[in-house]
């Protein structure tokens, strides 16, 4: 019997790194609900730290484009800042300390709950 590798749980596992305060970067406590911004990262991106949408405008920043795991809007810093998973995740924790979860329109409409553990 060959043993099969679950990708599933692997991206699971790596994303629930990124997501907490241990994953090694010290310079934040991170105090979200951590399955609140795993739902959150599921419903926008997929947990694809790759992730883009070129269709979001984003009137605000005057430009085009979500990116990385929370599908951040594209005036939030460089596309190469927004696709790295832990600056990504970083600008996300510091957005959700200003204004909670509003910012994303997964967790106005809901959508988000399908995911949350």
């Amino acid at each position: 019997v060959m043993a099969v590798s679950n990708p599933w749980y692997s991206a699971q596992k790596t994303l629930g790194t990124i997501l907490s305060s241990e994953s090694g970067d010290k310079t934040a406590d991170y105090e979200w609900d951590e399955s609140v911004a795993y739902a959150i990262v599921m419903t926008e991106s997929g947990g694809n730290p790759k992730a883009v949408n070129k269709t979001d405008y984003h009137k605000e920043g005057n430009c085009w484009g979500s990116y990385g795991l929370f599908q951040l809007a594209c005036f939030r810093g460089t596309e190469e800042e927004l696709l790295n998973p832990i600056i990504n995740r970083q600008i996300a924790y510091e957005l959700w300390q200003k204004e909670g979860w509003s910012p994303w329109s997964v967790w106005q409409t809901g959508e988000y709950l399908k995911f949350l553990k």
